[in-house]
């Protein structure tokens, strides 16, 4: 039956059908697409010093805290519906346990929270797989380069996916998505995720002035080279590279039928109580920001 559906009718017909007709396997997409962006080890200061007009148009930070403290977990607990949020908040979307962007399989959730979208599945990209949308991504750390077996969770399930092969590649990144969205027919939904990494360090982009293989920001300090300073200003530097490169993707998909979600994975250390980089549990490590838009007039239910 779920063959025959996908030959004759429209995604968004389907969707409705595998739903509200046959159950769906307990998938409850909403019918909108949906942009994951995480800009990885991107502090909540530099977020929020930095001009970025493009992450505007999207909605003002929150001042969250991450899964996690390095890439690999925390995105594991994104795909798993446990996003960046604010604990002290009863909000939804802000705060996960208030209510999930995804309630995936039998995740807890408290009683009375209202989530935007119910996947009874193994992760978030097996969910949407499961309800007929196209799942594309594009990660930028090595922790999503597919030749390595560790990648496989944050990766196999993706209909399409790209690796870069460094972290200073989001132009063509964008290109990937923005050629792969745009070969969709008109009716296919979509689930499109990007993992930024000229956030990452050592802070460099396609436009800086300074060495691409210069990082200031070394565990232990071990040479005395280390700049926080410098730090700050490069990854300020990076993410007004990547909210400018960014604009073409958000122009090309309609914010009107997508749901679009930008966050930190992780933050770094940058000499606060003589730590430095990430992969410790520290308050300049796990505070992020979370920035999102919902498509129109959609609320959590």
């Amino acid at each position: 039956m779920k063959r025959l559906l996908k030959r004759v009718l429209p995604a968004r017909v389907r969707t409705y059908l595998q739903r509200r007709v046959l159950g769906g396997e307990g998938i409850h997409a909403d019918g909108h697409n949906f942009l994951l962006i995480t800009l990885d080890s991107c502090r909540y200061d530099t977020y929020v010093e930095t001009a970025t007009p493009s992450f505007d148009r999207i909605g003002a930070p929150r001042k969250a805290l991450a899964p996690a403290n390095f890439t690999f977990p925390s995105h594991m607990a994104i795909f798993s519906g446990f996003t960046p949020g604010d604990p002290l908040v009863a909000e939804s979307l802000v705060n996960p346990v208030a209510g999930k962007f995804w309630k995936v399989g039998q995740t807890h959730t408290r009683k009375g929270s209202r989530n935007l979208m119910v996947l009874d599945c193994k992760n978030v990209i097996d969910g949407y797989n499961k309800a007929g949308y196209a799942t594309i991504g594009s990660g930028a750390m090595t922790w999503f380069d597919s030749r390595e077996a560790s990648s496989a969770p944050l990766t196999a399930d993706f209909q399409q996916f790209y690796y870069p092969g460094n972290y200073y590649s989001l132009a063509k990144q964008i290109a990937y998505l923005e050629r792969s969205i745009r070969l969709l027919a008109d009716d296919q939904r979509f689930f499109a995720f990007l993992n930024v990494g000229e956030t990452h360090l050592p802070y460099w982009h396609a436009e800086a002035d300074w060495p691409r293989g210069e990082n200031l920001c070394l565990p232990f300090d071990p040479q005395g080279t280390n700049d926080a300073a410098k730090c700050r200003a490069r990854q300020s530097s990076s993410l007004a590279y990547v909210d400018g490169t960014i604009a073409s993707l958000l122009e090309a998909i309609s914010l009107e039928e997508t749901h679009v979600l930008i966050c930190g994975d992780h933050g770094d250390c940058w000499g606060e109580d003589g730590l430095w980089g990430h992969g410790i549990t520290h308050e300049m490590v796990m505070t992020v920001p979370l920035v999102y838009r919902l498509a129109g007039g959609v609320e959590p239910s």
